[in-house]
Order: C-alpha cells, then sequence, then structure tokens
C-alpha cells in the first residue's frame, strides 16, 4: 500500500491528490470525469497530454504564468 498523507498519496514516485498524479511539481495526469477542472495549487508546470482520455472536460482552469512542457494538454476535439 502506498503512503498517504492527508489526502495526497505516493506511488512510484508520484504524488496523488485527488484526481490528480504530480510528480516534482509537474502534473503529470488528471485522472477525473469532471467537466470543470481546476489545476490545484503547488502545480509548477503542466506536462504532456495530461488530460488525454478526459472525454468529460469540457474546461481547465490554469493559473497565470504556469508552464506547459509540452503540447497535447487536451486530447484533440472530437468533430
Amino acid at each position: 500500500m502506498a503512503p498517504v498523507m492527508g489526502d495526497v498519496s505516493v506511488q512510484n514516485g508520484a504524488a496523488h491528490e485527488g484526481n490528480f498524479e504530480i510528480r516534482d511539481g509537474v502534473l503529470i495526469k488528471y485522472n477525473g470525469f469532471d467537466e470543470n477542472v481546476v489545476i490545484p495549487e503547488g502545480v509548477a508546470a503542466i506536462g504532456e497530454s495530461v488530460c488525454a482520455g478526459c472525454e468529460s472536460l469540457k474546461s481547465l482552469k490554469i493559473r497565470q504564468g504556469l508552464p506547459l512542457l509540452a503540447s497535447g494538454l487536451l486530447p484533440p476535439a472530437s468533430t
């Protein structure tokens, strides 16, 4: 079992805060099903394809100045 501290657990070097996987301050994956998502405080950057497979996602709130490390943050829009 992974160590758990409050609402944060750690597995394979990545912190899991709710539906977010965060490694060394970089958001690496969102695993939820919410339509509107706010990137949590403490995230220093956003990795590639963070929201890949998040078909229910309609909006993503990112605080100003938060760097994106790669393209592909969101899945391609369906036609």
